[in-house]
């Protein structure tokens, strides 16, 4: 009987899964996402939890060379991000470095983050993407038209655009 050590946690989370008769060759799925799958010696199999949206279930499926095989589900926690500094004060042209920060190193294919704002024009800022394995990033912004304003941050799977 296959089963997961914890049935839910956020994107980038390590989980192990519990059973016999593994080879690593297996990939294990999350909603038929094929995840970073780890094999060490004497060990068995864990996953990274792929940034698929989250606060919804996922089926999990190991695949292998006897074929599919289900495993249980899991729900994707939504993930929380630290912003540091937590707030700006731009003038037209001035530049400022914004770290972003996540509790698990970001999974295969990286965590987009999307950043949108109030006030388009008055903060001109590049696409933030937290590379594969790391935690954080930095960025540097620069002050736009002049106004006040707020920036609004959420979290993407890898490979979807942000709507906008």
């Amino acid at each position: 009987m296959l089963s997961l050590e914890a049935n839910r946690g956020p994107v980038g989370a390590r989980i192990n899964v519990s059973g016999r008769g593994f080879t690593a060759q297996d990939v294990i799925y999350v909603d038929n996402t094929p995840t970073r799958t780890v094999f060490r010696v004497g060990e068995l199999p864990e996953f990274f939890v792929p940034a698929l949206d989250p606060n919804k279930n996922y089926q999990v499926v190991i695949n292998g060379s006897a074929g599919n095989s289900p495993v249980g589900t899991f729900r994707i926690d939504a993930s929380s991000v630290q912003v540091v500094p937590g707030s700006l004060t731009l003038r037209t042209g001035d530049r400022q470095t914004l770290t972003f920060t996540v509790p698990n190193a970001a999974p295969v294919g990286g965590l987009l983050l999307d950043i949108t704002t109030d006030v388009p024009e008055g903060v001109i800022m590049p696409e933030v993407v937290i590379p594969a394995g790391q935690n954080s990033v930095s960025v540097t912004v620069e002050g736009g038209k002049a106004g006040n304003g707020n920036l609004f941050l959420k979290v993407m799977a890898p490979g979807k655009s942000p709507s906008r």
